[in-house]
């Protein structure tokens, strides 16, 4: 009869087994014994390692029974590799041995996410493994970390080839860069410790099937292969490493990110007992096969990305939209070795408490005149957490977006001074308060930023310049005259009357346009008169646009003048001052001042103040005679 000894978690030939503090790991490992008995652990230095430990150092011993055990052994000192000889003495003569070899102690990090973590690139024939760095394939083998990670035609758990639909192909041999051995490499050179990396990943895969809630007892789900490999090996780990978002890029699942990535990381830190445990995310690079009717959902998904770094703590996010692609949506296998060394120096900057983990952040948006057009508007953003000045690589600064709510691109050129970002557009300053700031517009911009750490800017927005407001729509009908008297001899206590009637007028967009009878009539006053209805009593401010003298008056009421107005006319460029009207209707009248026929029309909109209740409806504009 053959007893003998297997150890199941928590030491594997190969492994690098996580340290508890500093300087140790604490040993705990399950496995099943032929008989009850003390088992008792030795461990040496493994042969050609430069070192020496002589006979071995006993680790505590302790009795277990026949079948499944779990026990506690002791320490070991960070470093490696390590041998480690179990002995199983029984009653009589029984005993039984095991070996566990090459044993390195370090960090180790889980690699989960979709295609992009999965590593899709190009394979480089210039990477070359290294010894104290090493990875847990999917087969649940340890061996030196080289691409391809992940073997999914040879893993263990059945989620990959369900999820599949089948058994895996190995797909072109040229193909399988990701960014773990890069990281595993980087992330040696900076803390001096051997490294592992447990590969989770799945190409294709959304949120939903890396939910906790998925029964994934065995391995049947994703959540559950990740917990079943950190489990095997020991059950603890120095972080996260997470790159995926891809596949919740559309109308549905894009809005719902951020939720679901929150209970992502807080089931992953209560399974591992861990709960601040580190987590690097790889903010979505570029793609450019995404359809125009995704792209905003793209957009979103890396903003939210962002946001999490101030509602996660210990989570940071690392940028990729400079990467170049091997395909239309895959980082390329060159790039994939400097996106592993972001990853490292990242988390090496997260669990040294460095300001270098935290993401560059908006602290101060402010719209101001063009420093060199009149009349028009630039946008300067201030930013934190740049570690000095902004660049952009020699070259003009290229990667923001200013657009108005229409999806008119209003930017025209961009300036960095230090910290701050100066946008400068072709549009009045007023405008600019509906108009949204934004990096990295599109699933395929050209982005060139780079802050005081030799960091990427990541993407970020889109940003609204304005409080969201409660706009009604551009008034379009009125009943319309020509007063003799010009502008400035107006008498601005009551809205004029007694002039010429031109009868209705009706506009065919948001500028009432009435240059056709400015320019037969050049001088006087025009007046418009328009009426609307409220259902419930309301606080509201009259939006004007104009490019002539100009006064409104609400019923006998004058909210607006502006004497010195003149072409060309934009909207909202005059707000009225707030006034209070109960349920009913209600008259709204406009002087234009003709100004030798350079006045062309106004605009003009409501706006309801105030926070808007359930039935408190925007006001409603009545045709003249309705």
């Amino acid at each position: 009869m053959i007893n003998k000894l297997t150890i199941i978690t928590g030491l594997l030939d190969h492994m690098v087994l996580q340290r508890t503090t500093a300087k140790n790991a604490v040993v705990t490992i399950s496995g099943r014994s032929p008989f009850a008995g003390r088992l008792s652990a030795t461990i040496r230095m493994a042969k050609g390692n430069g070192k020496s430990m002589g006979k071995g150092k006993l680790l505590n011993a302790g009795r277990i029974p026949s079948g499944q055990f779990r026990i506690s052994l002791g320490t070991i000192g960070v470093g490696g590799p390590y041998d480690i000889t179990f002995t199983l003495e029984g009653p009589g003569a029984l005993s039984a041995t095991a070996l566990v070899s090459d044993v390195l102690v370090g960090d180790v990090w889980i690699l989960g996410g979709q295609s992009n973590m999965q590593g899709c690139g190009l394979l480089t024939k210039d990477f070359v493994p290294h010894p104290a760095i090493r990875a847990f394939y999917t087969d649940d083998r340890w061996a030196p970390a080289k691409d391809p990670l992940h073997n999914l035609w040879q893993a263990v758990d059945p989620v990959h080839e369900s999820i599949n639909g089948g058994p895996w192909d190995r797909g072109n041999p040229l193909f399988g860069a990701g960014p773990g051995p890069a990281f595993g490499q980087e992330m040696f050179r900076l803390a001096g410790i051997p490294q592992g990396l447990i590969a989770c990943a799945h190409g294709g895969t959304t949120m939903d099937q890396w939910s906790s809630k998925l029964n994934g007892s065995e391995g049947r789900s994703l959540y559950g292969a990740m917990l079943r490999r950190v489990r095997k090996n020991g059950g603890s780990v120095a972080g996260l490493l997470w790159y995926q978002g891809e596949s919740d890029a559309d109308p549905v699942n894009a809005p719902l990110y951020a939720g679901k990535m929150k209970a992502f990381i807080q089931a992953l830190r209560r399974d591992l007992k861990s709960p601040r445990l580190p987590v690097a995310m790889v903010q979505l690079g570029r793609f450019t096969g995404c359809q125009d009717t995704h792209q905003a959902e793209w957009n979103s998904i890396q903003h939210q990305q962002l946001i999490l770094t101030v509602q996660i703590p210990k989570l940071t996010v690392v940028p990729s939209v400079d990467l170049t692609l091997d395909d239309p949506i895959h980082i390329s296998g060159r790039d994939q070795n400097l996106l592993g060394e972001r990853l490292a120096k990242s988390m090496h900057a997260l669990q040294k408490g460095l300001k270098s983990a935290l993401s560059p952040k908006i602290s101060r948006v402010e719209i101001r005149p063009h420093p060199h057009l009149e009349g028009k508007g630039s946008v300067v953003l201030t930013l934190e957490n740049t570690g000095g000045d902004l660049g952009s690589d020699g070259t003009r600064p290229i990667g923001f977006s200013v657009r108005s709510t229409e999806g008119r691109e209003l930017l025209h050129d961009i300036l960095l001074n230090g910290r701050t970002v100066s946008l400068l557009t072709d549009t009045p300053a007023a405008l600019l308060y509906d108009a949204t700031v934004q990096y990295g517009f599109g699933a395929n911009p050209v982005c060139n930023l780079r802050d005081g750490f030799a960091r990427p800017l990541p993407v970020f927005g889109p940003i609204r310049l304005g409080r969201q407001r409660q706009l009604g729509e551009y008034l379009r009908h009125w009943k319309l005259e020509h007063h003799d008297t010009e502008f400035t001899a107006l008498g601005m206590k009551h809205p004029p009357r007694g002039g010429r009637s031109l009868g209705n007028f009706q506009s065919t967009g948001t500028f009432s346009d009435i240059r056709e009878r400015i320019v037969s009539l050049p001088r006087g006053t025009f007046v418009f008169r328009g009426t609307f209805v409220v259902e419930r009593p309301q606080r509201l401010a009259a939006l004007l646009g104009y490019d002539g003298p100009v006064a409104a008056w609400l019923g006998e009421k004058l909210v607006y003048q502006d004497s010195t107005g003149r072409t060309p006319a934009w909207y909202d460029q005059g707000r009225s001052r707030a006034f209070d009207v109960q349920p009913g209707r209600h008259t709204i009248t406009v002087a234009l001042g003709a100004d030798q026929g350079r006045a062309w029309g106004i605009y003009l909109r409501l706006e309801l103040l105030g926070k808007r209740l359930e039935g408190n409806l925007p006001p409603k504009w009545k045709s003249p005679g309705a």
